[in-house]
């Protein structure tokens, strides 16, 4: 099946969900709806109706892009499906390139000149509260635009670029909030993707006031998901003392020729894999 590529829309987003729950993923509608509206993202249609590949890519001005949504139909894979959208998702990148692979990509993307640049440590399960954790200096809320322009900016200085649209999207959705720090250049958000809290991203300058904002994100959820680096030492111990089990590791990929960017130790967990 060698079906053009072409740009995708809003109103791609059921064929999307379809192909995306078909390989595991879940429908995930408040990640592909945001990056239908506020990022890129490229398909390949079935002759007979839906999606047989997707990529999408979220390219922060003054920060690395990030590729995500990689998606072939089981019964079309082997067929350079994959190597093709990635490679043109790629060329429309203006610096460096981050993607966060799965088992079934990272081969794919290792033929494509990507190299491991970190490994992501994803940790899910139901919070054990610690109301004593918070010593009263984080403040959490639903999505105020000060907020947000505050955690944006934190993560520009972290290294992200601008990725102040997509944060914004991620904190006026259902349940969404935003956490700062009184005492420390500290913040995050927490929103909510198929019946899960995704805590992040979180920025902090410390490990105590990333442990805070992540405590403070996750009271009172069923059911959470934080993806930290190895190098976060102390927030995974955490997670792990807290309930959030370590249910796998992701290696975070860079293409071999990209300069400019190096994972900085502010940038504490992923809003998520797809959008860096």
């Amino acid at each position: 099946m060698a079906g053009a590529i072409r740009r995708l829309g809003i109103d791609d987003l059921p064929a999307f969900e379809a192909l995306s729950e078909s390989r595991g993923w879940g429908r995930t509608s408040v990640k592909w709806s945001i990056v239908l509206r506020h990022a890129l993202a490229w398909g390949i249609d079935r002759p007979d109706g839906g999606l047989v590949g997707t990529v999408t890519l979220c390219a922060y001005r003054g920060g690395p892009a990030v590729l995500g949504g990689m998606l072939v139909a089981a019964d079309c894979e082997r067929q350079g499906l994959g190597s093709r959208l990635v490679q043109h998702a790629v060329a429309h990148a203006d610096g460096p390139v981050l993607l966060y692979a799965t088992a079934f990509g990272e081969p794919v993307y290792r033929r494509l000149g990507f190299v491991t640049a970190e490994t992501m440590h994803v940790h899910i399960g139901t919070y054990a509260d610690n109301a004593a954790l918070h010593h009263g200096d984080i403040t959490v809320e639903s999505a105020r635009p000060g907020d947000v322009a505050h955690l944006a900016a934190l993560d520009r200085a972290a290294g992200s670029g601008d990725r102040e649209v997509v944060l914004t999207a991620l904190a006026a959705t259902a349940g969404a909030r935003v956490a700062i720090h009184s005492r420390s250049d500290a913040a995050g958000l927490a929103y909510w993707s198929d019946g899960v809290l995704m805590v992040g991203p979180i920025i902090a300058e410390s490990d105590s006031a990333a442990i805070e904002i992540a405590g403070a994100l996750a009271a009172g959820s069923s059911r959470c998901r934080l993806d930290a680096s190895t190098t976060q030492v102390a927030l995974r111990e955490w997670c792990r003392g807290s309930g959030l089990d370590e249910v796998r590791t992701a290696p975070g990929m860079a293409l071999a020729a990209a300069t400019g960017w190096a994972p900085d130790t502010r940038r504490r967990t992923l809003a998520s894999q797809g959008f860096g």
